[in-house]
């Protein structure tokens, strides 16, 4: 039983985040899935929050369909090991209001957690053209900093890090 568990992925995560994006394209595989499995305190959240979740094909998280959000859409990836970003895409005329709150958010969390965040309004290419979204930039190395060891402090790091975000995107 635990076998075929184990062939089907549903294994605990490990408190190891290696190369997502490296040469070695099965090991950014498992790397990958194991990151998702330490993202489950964030879905979570943004679950209880009113967010509807989808995966991505790599490793990033899809967050959209909030009534109660001022925004449309949320992305969260840390597959380049130089950019953890979180990426929000404001509703219509939301985007003052979207950058104003977010960048108290990135204020909070230097404060609590001493992580430098950067964050930029870009013009980003879909479907239909190019639309407005506000990247919060920063490294994975930074939000788990040095002393996080463990699966729990890990989940715990990234929650704490995803939480301020997401509730400045109530409405």
């Amino acid at each position: 039983m635990k076998e075929a568990f184990e062939y089907l992925g549903y294994t605990p995560p490990v408190a190891l985040i290696g190369e997502m994006s490296g040469p070695d394209d099965e090991e950014n595989e498992r790397n990958r899935h194991n990151f998702v499995k330490l993202m489950g305190d964030t879905r979570s959240l943004a679950h209880d929050l009113g967010w509807k979740y989808e995966a991505g094909s790599i490793e990033g998280h899809y967050f959209s369909r909030n009534p109660k959000a001022n925004s449309s859409d949320v992305l969260i990836t840390a597959c380049q090991t130089q950019r953890y970003l979180f990426r929000v895409t404001p509703n219509e005329g939301e985007l003052s209001n979207v950058a104003t709150r977010l960048a108290c958010a990135c204020r909070q969390i230097a404060d609590a957690l001493a992580i430098p965040t950067d964050l930029d309004i870009n013009a980003v290419v879909r479907v239909g053209g190019k639309t407005k979204a506000i990247d919060i930039t920063t490294t994975l190395r930074n939000i788990l900093g040095t002393n996080t060891k463990t699966v729990s402090e890990i989940e715990r790091r990234l929650s704490e890090f995803h939480t301020p975000l997401l509730m400045a995107l109530q409405g």
